[in-house]
């Protein structure tokens, strides 16, 4: 008999489709559909009960068992037969990610159509952040995908200090429902990245006007290189503010509908 656990998060339309697939190429482009997919990169993407797709010679799905977040080595079992693997040790699996044969799965809020672009037909070390066009209900509702989106907007910016506990959040506090933990940990990101680019606007006006000056010597075409360069940082912070604002309006819908 399969146990529940085996099958938290996955939809019965996915576990259909998922057995009746016959090859393991079926087998990625069910999964493509169903779930954003990220290379095992680090300690923190194994955790227990985190669902991940083998994609080497053989394909399966497994999902990690265990109480503590840092056991060594990892007991699996595959799904959703509830088949137990023997534990493996947490350098084979960091490996495996680095040769994009062990992926991380997160539920997409619902499933790509048919016949939509998937993990499958592109390489994998491109759709490691596999994410879906931002649709209108993106602006109160959010999904896993839209932790990934900020996470990666978030580190481009340059100036969220521990950016990668958004990824954190999205696996553990959002992922299990606690979304009232979640949304404090993002505005505490948030309240340091606002700091941050105000400072930052401060900076570039008093060098704009120590340049005017004189103060600050650069010839014309390093300024304007520079200028460049700003500009184009200054819409990747933009980019992080409202996705910061996006996921935090979706937590705090999430945290009144209850």
């Amino acid at each position: 008999m399969v146990d529940d656990q085996q099958l938290a998060g996955l939809s019965p339309d996915f576990l259909t489709e998922y057995e009746a697939a016959q090859t393991d190429r079926a087998r990625w482009k069910v999964v493509g559909r169903y779930f954003y997919v990220e290379k095992v990169g680090s300690n923190r993407d194994l955790c227990p009960g985190m669902l991940y797709f083998v994609h080497a010679k053989e394909s399966h799905l497994i999902r990690s068992g265990g109480e503590a977040a840092n056991v060594d080595p990892v007991p699996m079992t595959v799904v959703p037969s509830a088949q137990r693997m023997k534990p493996v040790s947490r350098k084979t699996l960091l490996e495996m990610g680095r040769k994009s044969q062990l992926l991380k799965l997160s539920p997409r809020a619902r499933p790509t159509p048919s016949g939509w672009p998937s993990p499958a037909d592109a390489d994998v070390a491109e759709s490691t952040g596999a994410t879906e066009p931002t649709k209108g209900l993106a602006e109160t509702l959010i999904e896993m995908g839209s932790f990934t989106q900020l996470l990666t907007v978030a580190g481009q910016s340059g100036i969220v200090p521990g950016a990668d506990q958004i990824g954190h959040v999205r696996d553990c506090e959002f992922r299990m429902g606690h979304y009232q933990t979640a949304y404090e940990a993002i505005e505490r990101l948030y309240v340091g990245f606002k700091q941050a680019a105000d400072q930052r606007k401060v900076r570039l006006r008093a060098e704009e006007i120590d340049y005017r000056s004189g103060v600050l010597k650069m010839s014309p075409k390093e300024w304007q290189q520079k200028k460049a360069r700003d500009t184009r940082q200054t819409n990747i912070i933009e980019r992080a503010r409202r996705h910061f604002v996006r996921v935090l309006d979706g937590l705090r819908v999430l945290m009144l509908s209850r």
